[in-house]
């Protein structure tokens, strides 16, 4: 080879590698950008809710548990009960509705004092609208549907199905005895504007605040979009259902909807392994699920520890403890 050539070799050798550092640098420098850029985004998440995983204790000792009897009609009770068109509610013969207008604190209005949820709710509700208030100074959000009867329901059905069809009704507004607000464990959410005017929750803004936090007071942002196809209810971010700690977060933390969750737990049953899990807070629990009898069913529950009981509305029980 001649040296002409050699060295003109040498030179498109030498471009080429350096065309290729060039184009390293630009892509590290690209990464770096989108990275930092990403960084300063807000989370969708509070951070902590991807914090702590949950284990599973394979080991129980049945001595540390007696039994108590529950009837079959006891599915149907609870703040874990799944509720949806499929689901429907089992109205009892009494309940424990208390007014939030009655029991709220400052911080957010009441529509009217016909608004009612249970007594289970009522608290946790009061304290994250209270703490909402505190964090944001917005005293706008408005407690707008708490329990509804069966007629009330039919009757809104009735209307929607008027204005936009029965199949689009269908996408928002549940049949009667298929509505999670026949429970008195579910809250719609309203705002007044400025001038006073009603508009629509859209959890966004200032408002993203409850949309983010709620697990810690126990609530999910029940119709979430990309699950509308199990729930069959479109994205729906005023919607808050109240399920307990330590449910909320573990909701919040798979990204799983109620209908998922209840299959999920199934796989938890009495005395061959429990899910555990540490909630956001630091508190710990254990779960557990105790399939139904057609008669009445013997509940092993914890002796010595505060524990939790709920139905699940389907075919069995689900106990929450303390640790």
């Amino acid at each position: 080879m001649s040296t002409s050539k050699q060295k003109h070799n040498h030179i498109s050798y030498g471009l080429l590698i350096s065309a290729v550092l060039l184009l390293c640098v630009a892509v590290v420098a690209g990464c770096a950008f989108y990275w930092a850029d990403d960084a300063g985004k807000e989370p969708s998440m509070p951070s902590e809710a991807l914090s702590n995983q949950p284990s599973i204790a394979s080991a129980v000792d049945p001595s540390g548990y007696t039994e108590k009897i529950l009837s079959h009609d006891a599915i149907y009770e609870g703040h874990l009960i799944l509720v949806n068109a499929q689901v429907p509610y089992r109205f009892p013969e009494t309940n424990r509705l208390i007014g939030v207008y009655d029991h709220k604190s400052d911080g957010y209005k009441v529509k009217d004092r016909n608004v009612q949820v249970d007594e289970d709710m009522m608290g946790p509700l009061d304290a994250m609208l209270h703490d909402f208030h505190e964090a944001t100074g917005n005293g706008n959000v408005l407690a707008l549907s708490g329990f509804r009867t069966y007629d009330y329901q039919k009757t809104l059905l009735a209307n929607k199905v008027s204005e936009v069809g029965a199949v689009e009704a269908s996408k928002w507004v549940a049949p009667p005895g298929g509505s999670e607000h026949h429970t008195g464990y579910a809250m719609d959410l309203g705002v007044f504007n400025q001038f006073g005017r009603l508009e629509d929750y859209t959890g966004e803004g200032v408002y993203s605040w409850i949309n983010q936090s709620c697990y810690k007071y126990g609530f999910i942002v029940r119709y979430d979009e990309a699950k509308s196809d199990l729930t069959g209810v479109s994205y729906e971010p005023w919607h808050f259902r109240f399920v307990g700690k330590p449910h909320a977060y573990i909701m919040t933390q798979q990204g799983i909807c109620m209908e998922e969750y209840i299959d999920y737990l199934k796989q938890f049953p009495f005395g061959r392994q429990h899910l555990q899990i540490e909630d956001f807070d630091g508190k710990r629990y254990e779960i557990y699920y105790v399939k139904a009898e057609d008669g009445d069913t013997r509940v092993p529950v914890p002796t010595g520890r505060a524990y939790t009981l709920s139905g699940n509305n389907v075919d069995g029980f689900i106990v929450t403890v303390e640790l």
